[in-house]
Parts: structure tokens; C-alpha cells; sequence
């Protein structure tokens, strides 16, 4: 989709709003980051930010992709944005009429040895959002498993204490896939908004591909509501009608059922379990193709993490076989 405008067809929403997103990418550099999915773009790219574009967080797992991400920092600035990071966590803040609101921004990698999102990302946040004397605040987090529905349960956990912090609303993003939504002491939490403007990989087929919401939030009233949207062949969001809109709206809504009522035991064996066998597959293909034992050894450690084990519990319970390479 180069040259096209990846907003064109969504701007109607924009209209009389000031529009904060997650820029989930680097700066192009001289160099690269080995990894599986690396993420740049040029800096002529920025120009599609408009003016309406206000506040933009960068504290995501692609930002030093391609070098040092204050590049990126300088370059938003100098558009007159307002960036949010790349420090993990960050805040910033902005005006909007009378009211100051501080945007927080967190990226929590996935637990490994621990069992929650428990550590000094979340205690750093909390921190932040304990000192600030915002009229507003909201948090953005990073987190999550990819291509899973339903948030974990410790994912849950850190929102309440976020909102019991003193947060007014929490925004999330990272899975790639629309997670449902709850209100916890009157704050809502909107687990996952899914791609807006994103390449989709066939390689994960994913029922949810074809659509995400963004979060209308009112300053003044603290109130926010969803606004789903369908995502074309080139990856930009369009508005829908209202007939669509309001079976999209039912979707949500069963996807904040399940987020809701999900427990610990049935959320890692109807969703950690697909995570954990695409991963399983990564690593199998991995060492399949290159026989190195160094990767053997990454990917035996990797089995055993405590993660893994709860789920092989769980599993072992049910009577379930857990995957094949």
C-alpha cells in the first residue's frame, strides 16, 4: 500500500477529536535487529500522521527495531506530536480545554518465570500513576498473547490494581486481535482494539482478522464507548454501516463475556493452548531447518518454563494430548 494514505478511509471518525495511537514500528537505520518479525519504516512515512494525530505512544516491542528509538522520538516531535516513551513505562502529558491528562504507556513482555504480571514494569507504572495529579489518566499497555480472544486472568488482575492506582481508563494492544472489554469501579478496560493499520500474516488465519474497534473517549464526562471497524485487502481501516456495526457490536460484547467469566484453568486450555502450539511450531520449524543445538537447547529450556508447566498441568488433568510436531 505504499503512496496510499493508510487513514483515508477512517478520517471521518477523526473529525472534531484529538486521536492518540500506538505506533508499533522503528525508524529505518543502518541496521536490523535479528529476530523473526522485524518492523521499520522511512521517515517520509510520517507525513500521513495529520494533525489530528496528537499524542502518539511508542513502548511496544518493535521500537528499537532498527536502532536507537529517540530517532523516531525526534522525528514525531518535530511533526509536533506528542510521544509517550520509548522508556518502559513512560508518561506524557496534554491539554484538552480546562482538563490535564496524563497518558501512560507500559510494554510488559509475557511472563517466563513468574505467573503474572507482577515485577518492576508493573511497579514502576504504578508508581507513575500514584504521583500523578492529572485531572485524567489514562494507561496504554502493551501486553498480552498474540492471536488469543480472551485476556488472561493475570492480565485482569494488574488492570483492577491499575484502576484502584487511580486510573480513568485503560487501553490495551499487542494480541493483533479484537479482547473484549470490562468496567471495574466504574472504569472501563478495553482489553485488546486489535490491527488498525497492520499487516496480517495468512500464516496464523485468524477470524478476527477483519475487523477491530478504536476507544471514543470523552474528556470531560470520563465516559468511552467502542467504534468497530472492518480492515480492507490493504490493511486500512474503514467505517461500516450501521446494520454491520451493530453485529460487530454483539461480538464485542460475547468477546467481554468470555474475558469476564474465563477462569484460570479454562483460559489455558482454550486459548494459551493455541499460543503455546504456534509457538511449539516456530521452534520445531526452527530447529527442523537448522539442526543447531544451540537452538535445541533454547528450545528445551523454553519447555520447561513454569508457564509451560502450569498449562502441561492443566492439560494432564483434562486427559489432554498436548501437541504433535
Amino acid at each position: 500500500m505504499a503512496g496510499q494514505d493508510p487513514f483515508a478511509e477512517i478520517r471521518p471518525i477523526f473529525q472534531n477529536a484529538a486521536i492518540c495511537l500506538n505506533l508499533e514500528t522503528s525508524l529505518r537505520g543502518e541496521w536490523q535487529k535479528r529476530k523473526n518479525i522485524v518492523l521499520s519504516i522511512d521517515k517520509s512515512a510520517l507525513n500521513w500522521l495529520s494533525d489530528d494525530i496528537r499524542l502518539i505512544t511508542i513502548v511496544n516491542n518493535h521500537v528499537a527495531d532498527s536502532g536507537d528509538p529517540r530517532r523516531l522520538v525526534a522525528s514525531l516531535t518535530e511533526a509536533g506530536k506528542i510521544v509517550v516513551g520509548p522508556t518502559n513505562p513512560s508518561v506524557g502529558s496534554a491539554m484538552f480545554g480546562s482538563l490535564d491528562v496524563d497518558l501512560f504507556a507500559c510494554y510488559f513482555a509475557l511472563p517466563r518465570l513468574r505467573l503474572s504480571y507482577s515485577g518492576k514494569q508493573a511497579d514502576a507504572l504504578l508508581k507513575l500513576l500514584r504521583n500523578s495529579r492529572a485531572s485524567r489518566k489514562i494507561v496504554s499497555l502493551h501486553w498480552g498473547y498474540e492471536y488469543t480472544d480472551t485476556p488472561a486472568p493475570f492480565q485482569r488482575h494488574l488492570a483492577h490494581r491499575l484502576i484502584d492506582e487511580g486510573a480513568d481508563l485503560i487501553i490495551g494492544h499487542h494480541p493483533h486481535v479484537p479482547q473484549g472489554f470490562e468496567t471495574y469501579r466504574g472504569v472501563r478496560v478495553y482489553y485488546s482494539l486489535g490491527n488498525f493499520n497492520f499487516f496480517r500474516t495468512e500464516i496464523i488465519p485468524h477470524d478476527n482478522y477483519e475487523w477491530g474497534y478504536m476507544v471514543l473517549y470523552d474528556v470531560d464526562s470520563n465516559a468511552s464507548h467502542a467504534v468497530p471497524y472492518l480492515i480492507n485487502n490493504n490493511y486500512q481501516p474503514y467505517t461500516i454501516s450501521d446494520q454491520h456495526r451493530r453485529a460487530y457490536e454483539k461480538r464485542l460484547w460475547q468477546l467481554s463475556d468470555s474475558a469476564i467469566s474465563s477462569d484460570v484453568q479454562s483460559w489455558f486450555l482454550l486459548q494459551y493452548k493455541n499460543w503455546y502450539l504456534r509457538e511449539f511450531r516456530i521452534w520445531w520449524e526452527e530447529w527442523s531447518t537448522h539442526k543447531d543445538l544451540r537452538i535445541l537447547l533454547r528450545f528445551f529450556v523454553w519447555l520447561l518454563l513454569p508457564m509451560q508447566c502450569r498449562f502441561y498441568w492443566f492439560s494432564m488433568k483434562r486427559g489432554l494430548r498436548i501437541c504433535e510436531p
